[in-house]
């Protein structure tokens, strides 16, 4: 999971994704102490270049079943973060494209 900030807030921040963070873990955690998944630690304040890396991460490689943002995006771009902390958009066709790639991982809108 990689989240990522809200540039209208004076924090920056989306008041509700360190709550859906914890959702979702409280949802997969029954697979994860089953043995039958593994949880990627969430990526905050992501940048285009931190996602990229956590999927070519050995241990996950080839093994990421779901990937989930939480942040803001317009029709054509989700919106992440440059190195310094800047506002930056990853067009949502060459991401998609790369996410599509992904060996088992099923590419789709929600």
């Amino acid at each position: 999971m990689s989240t990522a900030h809200d540039w209208v807030d004076d924090k920056r921040h989306l008041r509700n994704l360190l709550e859906e963070s914890k959702e979702i873990n409280k949802v997969l955690a029954p697979l994860v102490e089953a043995g039958v998944l593994d949880v990627l630690p969430p990526i905050h304040n992501a940048t285009v270049d931190d996602v990229v890396e956590a999927f070519r991460e050995h241990r996950y490689r080839g093994r990421t079943r779901i990937f989930h943002f939480g942040g803001h995006a317009s029709g054509s771009k989700l919106m992440f973060e440059d190195v310094v902390g800047a506002q930056t958009g990853a067009h949502a066709s060459g991401l998609a494209g790369y996410l599509g790639r992904q060996r088992g991982l099923p590419v789709r809108d929600q």
